[in-house]
């Protein structure tokens, strides 16, 4: 794969790793954690722990948003620049940025929708949506 001058990144390869490992991930917690709890927990139990868990991690985010904090949650830590400039370093980059929960992020959305799969209100497909939205198609 060559780089561009003044372009790192093959957005079309960054995107593919951020899909896949979207899907990925929401997949697996829907498989190893959303199967158990549904058959453990009622849906009644089940929607109290979402609603809670949402409006926590909302009040999180306000708090945090009126200190001026941009992220909400999660690790301080970003994925290394000069990835993109190595072989198959824009599909690394797009791999490491898909999970939901090891970067920045600036909106709680993506762990509400980890809780919405985890609980077995959500299907693995909500990856698919947090994915279109990050990278904005």
């Amino acid at each position: 794969m060559k780089v561009r001058p003044g372009f790192p990144v093959d957005l079309t390869v960054f995107a593919v790793g951020f899909v896949a490992s979207a899907l990925a991930s929401f997949a697996l917690v829907a498989t190893w954690v959303g199967r158990p709890l549904t058959a453990l927990l009622g849906p009644g139990l089940r929607l109290g722990l979402l609603g809670s868990a949402a409006v926590l991690l909302l009040v999180i985010d306000l708090r945090r948003s009126r200190r001026g904090e941009i992220c909400s949650l999660g690790p301080h830590r970003q994925t290394p620049r000069h990835l993109g400039y190595r072989p198959f370093g824009t599909l690394l980059w797009g791999l490491d940025t898909g999970l939901p929960l090891t970067t920045y992020r600036t909106t709680p959305l993506p762990v509400i929708g980890i809780f919405l799969v985890a609980l077995g209100f959500g299907s693995p497909w909500i990856g698919l949506a947090y994915a279109t939205g990050f990278l904005g198609a």
